[in-house]
């Protein structure tokens, strides 16, 4: 009702907020029906819309609540879920102890693009690489590992690569310990291979 009557109230953190709520009241109907698994469907369209205009470079921590507050709904289910699948109390379960995590869907399909593009595009090692570095590691806790991992491997490491052999600290202004130093924490073992 209330998704009808008053739209603009509805915010990713209400929603989620809702399924903790459904958790607590009713857990067994709650994994029965596997709401957990349909939340990530419903939610998707309100968390990008609160998102449209979130520049992760400027502001990393907007989502990191967001995040919270689903990560705990969501991987609370599958941890049921798969204890279930494991014990044997479900038939037909292993499939969906192999499927991606309901979390994992939401980020993937929500955040992910937004944190992409401002890599691809706002991304330049010698103005904000200290932003972008900071924007990694607070969203370190939040972002499923295979995420972090897609992030480090596909982009900031040959983009590091690339700039590290680019470099003209002359011509930059800056010294090549400031393009390595702000990754150590976010990528620990990943810079050493720069």
């Amino acid at each position: 009702e209330r998704v009808r009557s008053a739209p603009d109230q509805i915010s990713p953190v209400s929603i989620s907020e809702a399924v903790l709520a459904i958790q607590k009241t009713y857990p067994e109907e709650y994994t029965m029906f596997s709401i957990g698994k349909i939340m990530p469907i419903l939610a998707r369209p309100i968390v990008t819309q609160a998102l449209k205009d979130w520049s992760p470079i400027q502001d990393p921590f907007e989502v990191k609540k967001v995040l919270e507050d689903w990560k705990l709904a969501l991987e609370y289910c599958n941890a049921v879920i798969e204890t279930k699948y494991k014990n044997g109390e479900e038939e037909g379960g292993n499939s969906m102890i192999n499927n991606e995590s309901s979390y994992s869907n939401l980020v993937e399909n929500s955040v992910v693009p937004c944190i992409r593009s401002a890599l691809l595009t706002d991304w330049k090692a010698d103005v904000n690489n200290k932003e972008v570095a900071l924007m990694i590691d607070s969203l370190k806790s939040v972002l499923p590992v295979s995420t972090l991992n897609m992030f480090s491997d596909v982009i900031i490491v040959p983009k590091l690569k690339s700039e590290l052999v680019q470099w003209n600290s002359l011509e930059k202004g800056l010294g090549l310990h400031e393009l390595v130093q702000p990754w150590l924490e976010p990528l620990e073992k990943k810079v050493v291979s720069l």
